[in-house]
């Protein structure tokens, strides 16, 4: 089961030293998600972090970056999704890792677009966000992926997003997820590194304990 780790929409102090001992304790994929960053921003924030990680990172945002650094990811928001032209300019960019966001499962099983993964949610009550709810049943997971293999289509990972905290990471692990994705329960700890570590430690336990 796959740990993602999602920047919060707002650079804060030491951003980029905790995002490279995260990287140095092993995780696996960083979403670069700011809302309000301008390309330039955007690339100035990439550039902060050491080359290296960039295998192990996508965007949200510019897709056009991709033609700059040519080894990260591009991740399709609910917004570029309903936009063909964006669509279009995503793909042309060519990027190594293609992943999506939607908040049904409904979306996904009508998804032609060849994602690597996605993110579901909310699945809890968001930490990060005030007011939004976990709306989407995660025992249906299974019944979903049957669903769309039997279109003949291939399932991507399936990724829970939305509440994601040490308690109920459980749930998800047992409801047959493939990983899931943290911004709040990270971000909003007094110490994000540490908290990185509980939910990797936390996500090793169950894994071991599966028969």
């Amino acid at each position: 089961m796959d740990l993602i780790v999602i920047t919060p929409p707002e650079n804060t102090s030491n951003e980029t030293e905790m995002i490279h001992q995260m990287f140095q304790l092993d995780l696996q994929r960083l979403h670069i998600r700011k809302p309000n960053a301008s390309i330039e921003d955007y690339h100035k924030f990439i550039e902060k972090i050491d080359p290296s990680f960039y295998p192990r990172i996508s965007i949200h945002a510019h897709p056009e970056l991709i033609k700059s650094f040519t080894s990260i990811g591009y991740h399709c928001t609910g917004t570029t999704l309903q936009n063909p032209a964006k669509m279009a300019s995503v793909f042309s960019n060519a990027p190594r890792i293609i992943s999506a966001s939607f908040h049904s499962w409904k979306e996904l099983e009508n998804n032609n677009h060849p994602f690597e993964y996605i993110f579901i949610s909310p699945v809890f009550n968001s930490i990060s966000k005030s007011g939004y709810t976990g709306n989407i049943n995660i025992s249906d997971i299974q019944a979903t992926r049957l669903k769309i293999t039997t279109q003949k289509k291939v399932c991507p990972k399936i990724i829970g997003l939305g509440g994601i905290s040490e308690t109920n990471l459980h749930l998800l692990f047992n409801a047959g997820f493939d990983g899931v994705a943290a911004i709040g329960s990270i971000w909003l700890m007094p110490n994000p590194v540490k908290q990185f570590i509980l939910l990797k430690n936390c996500l090793s336990i169950l894994k071991e304990k599966k028969p």
